[in-house]
């Protein structure tokens, strides 16, 4: 089924927020060394090559929430520059681009109804189980409740799991995102929004909208 902007988000009333498992961009440094070489231009990074290619691998955001979750888990985000996650984030910019024109553009600084959420990032900061486990969740956070069923469906689909992760991140009204500056680089390549280690599960209330992109 081809989603449009249609489908995309049309459950999102005033108000409410969505979060996105999904790059909002590119590394400033690969859309630079790719315009140079369709340029004809010379490639960048002469100087430091390892710096550079680090650069044109990861998103400032990437490298900021790398630094914090490597020594939680072991390992950061995908790049989207240099790994498969590159179609998504290329689908994810022809479907933002579509919301543009119908009337409801994306701040890719994550200001404004739709954010882009790392649900991995955000299970290790609140020292969920990697496991996924609906368990481990209602211990953080007991004021969350589930529809018959959905807890089931969320424990076999580790998609839906994330998706609910990511709508906690970004639901409004959240105590869970920690405090960011919006401008700079990210307001074109994308910031990602993490939840805050500082605060508590129980200081947030329970979501209403369960929105991602995979």
């Amino acid at each position: 089924m081809d989603i449009t902007s249609r489908t995309v988000l049309s459950g999102l009333a005033p108000g409410e927020r969505a979060g996105v498992d999904c790059p909002f961009g590119w590394p400033v440094a690969f859309v630079e060394a790719v315009a140079a070489h369709a340029g004809h231009q010379p490639w960048p990074g002469q100087t430091d090559r390892a710096e550079h290619y680090a650069r044109l691998r990861l998103r400032t955001t990437d490298r900021v929430t790398d630094a914090v979750l490597r020594p939680l888990v072991g390992r950061g985000p995908l790049s989207v520059s240099m790994d498969k996650l590159g179609a998504t984030g290329a689908r994810w910019a022809y479907l933002a681009d579509q919301l543009a024109l119908g009337g409801r553009p994306v701040d890719r600084a994550g200001v404004g109804p739709v954010v882009e959420v790392y649900p991995a990032g955000a299970r290790a900061l609140w020292r969920l189980d990697d496991t996924r486990s609906t368990e481990a969740l209602l211990k953080a956070a007991p004021w969350l409740w589930f529809e018959p069923g959905a807890q089931q469906a969320y424990e076999k689909n580790e998609h839906a799991f994330d998706a609910l992760i990511t709508a906690l991140v970004a639901r409004p009204g959240s105590d869970l995102r920690a405090p960011r500056r919006a401008g700079g680089s990210s307001r074109r390549c994308g910031g990602l929004d993490s939840p805050s280690r500082t605060r508590q599960f129980a200081q947030a209330r329970p979501i209403s909208l369960l929105i991602t992109c995979s």
